[in-house]
């Protein structure tokens, strides 16, 4: 079963930003498991994954780029036929985060949001190793089917 997801509460939309950008397969399945298992949209799902990501095993990387200083790095010539399209709406702080990592590491937005989903666990059920809450699941019950006959 599919859970819908929840959209945003109304009128709050109106503190986010578009976010448009080619990650992984792997990731945008990631980021749709994590949607139905919450009940909660891609953009909403990004909000809590970016507020929780540990940005400390990043530092490292910060600047050592062969771009470094000069800019962001993009994606290898060629590698781009291997990602897919994420369109969102995310809080603006959530796209302020992500575009500091992506500054400081010399990379693309795409590429920061791969490094940030692929140090986030998700267990069986699809919930990320820092979520506590209910899962969509223990909300939404299936309606029972009536007979036809």
């Amino acid at each position: 079963m599919r859970s819908t997801r929840q959209r945003r509460t109304r009128g709050s939309g109106k503190a986010t930003v578009a976010l448009n950008v080619h990650v992984d397969p792997i990731t945008k399945t990631k980021i749709d498991r994590v949607a139905d298992a919450l009940g909660r949209s891609q953009g909403q799902v990004l909000d809590l994954i970016v507020d929780h990501a540990d940005l400390t095993q990043t530092a490292p990387l910060a600047g050592t780029g062969p771009d470094a200083g000069s800019g962001r790095q993009r994606r290898t010539r060629g590698t781009g036929k291997l990602t897919v399209a994420l369109n969102v709406h995310i809080d603006s702080s959530a796209k302020d985060r992500i575009d500091t990592v992506a500054d400081a590491l010399g990379r693309s937005q795409g590429q920061v949001l791969d490094l940030m989903l692929g140090r986030t666990d998700v267990d069986a059920h699809g919930r990320p190793d820092f979520w506590d809450g209910p899962l969509a699941t223990d909300y939404q019950r299936e309606l029972p089917m009536a007979s036809s006959a």
